[in-house]
């Protein structure tokens, strides 16, 4: 092996030691990435403040119709008609 040969493996061996740390210290984070690669969406269009605004508008109004359920099934929603005198309903 000539000298320029030999040179040449000594530096390209220095570059991969060096190189090496570098790149596995890049592996670290990657966990972090792939536990949320997209940190401020909740779902493919919205964001979690927005997801979070659908639930509870979803929830409020699911609760209401189901208060106004009961009462129509409980017989409560509007005035009785047993009596002969009208009533303002």
């Amino acid at each position: 092996m000539t000298t320029r040969c030999r040179n040449l493996a000594r530096v390209s061996m220095i570059a991969a030691l060096v190189a090496m740390p570098l790149t596995l210290g890049a592996c670290g984070q990657t966990g972090k990435i792939r536990l949320n690669p997209a940190p401020k969406v909740a779902s493919l269009s919205k964001s979690r403040s927005e997801a979070n605004n659908n639930w509870h508008y979803m929830s409020n109004t699911n609760f209401r119709a189901m208060r106004e359920d009961t009462a129509r099934f409980l017989l409560i929603d509007r005035p009785s008609r047993l009596v002969y005198t009208t009533t303002p309903y």
